[in-house]
């Protein structure tokens, strides 16, 4: 008899340590009983995207001939994607009509976005990547520029466009707008570091084939490392088209 019992206080006793053991081992690592990890298989993304506020930005630049100009846009990070929105009031000079504007309207956003939209994203440490929309629009109620446009083509800058310049000049001009120099000889060119790129957006009298560079797009890289104080934030070019 004294045998039996203590042959069952010791398979009680194991019980215990056993149970003990198996409960500390759920504590570390928070797996139940009937549960396993499939250590094979790497572990599944969040699905949760990150979104900041938009915000005004504006302000005025000088170049290094003196002459200076107003920039503005909103900007902003809407399910992962830094978005930047320019609204362009286009009034009617002499000899245009509305309808006049209405009829380029839609050419010159499509060309605008067409160079600077889904073209490059910040890229962070970890590799996520937050692609740069820019989206252009020509409605209100409320502007961040006025361009009076006019008949016929000529010169065109900032603030007069003419009814028949292409795509590549207009989206020329919005790199002022977004803050951007010139990049082209006797141009309004950045005080420090000046550049001359024949194949830049930003070069005199651009024709199809510019494009924007990694360089125009520092102004958003530091807003993103601003607002989310990450560090080690590049500018990657991206071939992919984003929705």
């Amino acid at each position: 008899m004294k045998s039996l019992l203590c042959s069952g206080l010791a398979a009680i006793a194991l019980f215990s340590f056993v149970l003990v053991r198996q409960q500390y081992h759920q504590r570390q690592t928070g797996l139940s009983k009937i549960e396993t990890a499939d250590l094979s298989q790497p572990p599944a993304r969040s699905n949760t995207s990150v979104s900041i506020p938009s915000e005004r930005v504006a302000g005025r630049i000088k170049a290094l001939n003196g002459f200076s100009w107003h920039y503005g846009y909103d900007i902003g990070l809407k399910d992962d994607k830094v978005v930047i929105q320019v609204r362009i009031n286009l009034l009617p000079g002499e000899g245009v009509s509305k309808p006049d504007i209405e009829r380029v309207e839609p050419s010159w956003e499509r060309g605008i976005e067409r160079i600077w939209s889904d073209k490059f994203s910040l890229e962070t440490s970890s590799g996520k990547k937050y692609p740069v929309v820019i989206d252009v629009t020509f409605r209100g109620p409320e502007f961040h520029h006025d361009v009076i446009v006019r008949p016929g083509s000529g010169g065109t800058d900032e603030l007069n466009w003419n009814l028949l310049d292409t795509s590549e000049r207009v989206a020329h001009e919005f790199g002022h707008m977004i803050g951007l120099f010139d990049e082209y000889d006797k141009g309004a060119l950045a005080p420090q570091n000046p550049l001359i790129d024949s194949g830049s957006i930003m070069t005199s009298d651009p024709g199809q084939g510019v494009i924007a560079r990694e360089r125009h797009f520092e102004p958003f890289r530091r807003w993103f490392v601003r607002k989310t104080m990450m560090s080690n934030v590049r500018i990657i070019h991206e071939q992919a088209t984003y929705e």
